[in-house]
């Protein structure tokens, strides 16, 4: 049998749950309506590294969309799978080979870098939009040790919380004894 108190609080959590699910259904449809509509499987990156400063810094959010690999034009700033590190990859197109492949740079490299090349295959999108350094605390939401100081924040003020709800629960007890 579930007493009065633990009953209310199960209708509040079911309470919230309910709330919830409408929420994440809007912002699950929303992301897969920019998906379709943008057409590309990663229509938002978030900015890491130098190599496109000063265009690009990292934390800035880069919208991206998906025209044919043939609509690329030099200058444009694409999003590709690089060959050589497996790693999404943010660079401007230097120039448009008529063999059918892209040749890019950073914006940050030395003039006499060579560029990479992009192939059809790994070419991700096109950036059309950039949010400047919004993506920042997602950026640092992902060092480990950020997460395990606020996991331990989080544990001590609960713990401080329920203590002091019980250290007043003692108080009024004890007083009224007086």
């Amino acid at each position: 049998m579930i007493s009065n108190n633990n009953h209310t609080r199960l209708i509040h959590i079911l309470n919230i749950i309910v709330r919830l699910i409408p929420i994440l259904l809007i912002i699950t449809l929303s992301l897969y309506s920019i998906t379709l509509l943008l057409n590309t499987t990663n229509p938002i990156l978030i900015a890491e590294g130098i190599s496109m400063r000063p265009s690009i810094v990292a934390g800035d959010i880069l919208i991206l969309d998906r025209p044919e690999f043939s609509l690329i034009r030099e200058g444009d700033i694409i999003a590709y799978r690089s060959i050589t590190t497996n790693s999404i990859v943010v660079h401007r197109v230097v120039d448009v080979n008529s063999q059918g492949y892209l040749v890019t740079k950073g914006d940050n490299s030395s003039s006499n870098a060579m560029g990479e090349i992009v192939y059809k295959d790994n070419y991700l999108g096109r950036v059309v939009h950039i949010i400047p350094r919004v993506g920042i605390i997602i950026l640092f939401m992902k060092n480990p040790l950020v997460l395990i100081i606020i996991a331990v924040s989080i544990t001590l003020a609960s713990l401080f919380i329920l203590l002091d709800k019980r250290g007043d629960k003692v108080y009024r007890s004890i007083n009224k004894f007086r």
